[in-house]
């Protein structure tokens, strides 16, 4: 009987061991992922400092859910009225979310308080609008980019530290929009007028010392 009860320990020491490193192997790659396993419920979040992860938990709070009409991965909430998001599975508050495609076909929800909630925007009316041919492009793309991400970001990774890419993947101008290419536009004129003006002010200064020797000479003569 005592050999059967230490065997039944063993076996549970065993299966929590094998938990934890399953959990372990996403320590460095996924940490809030880390947290949720290991501590088998959401409310904690892991940060890896060198080789030692930190769990964290976090207090709740009561925050409320706002729509918007774009869509994102993580739930958008409001706590004293500043709009946050809510990540998913470790129920972590965040400032920033992942944006996504709206797709009426495969819905945002979430499952809050034991229910699922439908969170897309309601669809405007666009009957005519687009053929059923954009419709299905829009919702092979919403499919495939999370397929497709991993090279873009090697695309981007590789132009950023001076390897050549294709041109025709990527673009940085789908990165700017119409007010940050104007301001850029407003920083380099900015640029160029106040070396102007120092050029200006420099060419002046040297010009009145020239002068000023020269009337010196002029009286000394």
């Amino acid at each position: 009987m005592t050999s059967l009860y230490h065997n039944v320990v063993q076996q549970k020491y065993e299966l929590e061991r094998q938990v934890i490193t399953n959990a372990l192997s996403f320590a460095t790659l996924q940490p809030d992922e880390f947290a949720y396993r290991l501590m088998m419920g959401p409310g904690y979040m892991a940060v890896t400092t060198g080789e030692v992860t930190h769990i964290i938990k976090c207090i709740p709070v009561d925050v409320t859910i706002r729509k918007t009409k774009d869509c994102y991965t993580e739930l958008l909430i409001t706590i004293c009225n500043a709009s946050l998001y809510l990540s998913l599975k470790s129920r972590i508050i965040t400032k920033f979310a992942n944006q996504r495609e709206c797709s009426y076909e495969m819905p945002t929800m979430y499952r809050i308080e034991e229910t699922w909630e439908y969170l897309t925007p309601a669809p405007l009316a666009i009957s005519g609008v687009y053929s059923e041919q954009n419709k299905a492009q829009k919702l092979r793309d919403h499919i495939m980019f999370p397929a497709e991400r991993p090279a873009l970001l090697n695309t981007i990774a590789r132009g950023l530290s001076g390897h050549p890419i294709d041109t025709d993947a990527v673009s940085v101008f789908n990165l700017l929009d119409e007010a940050s290419l104007n301001k850029i536009a407003e920083n380099a004129a900015s640029r160029v007028w106040n070396g102007f003006v120092t050029f200006g002010s420099a060419t002046a200064g040297i010009f009145g010392i020239l002068i000023i020797v020269h009337i010196v000479k002029i009286i000394v003569d």
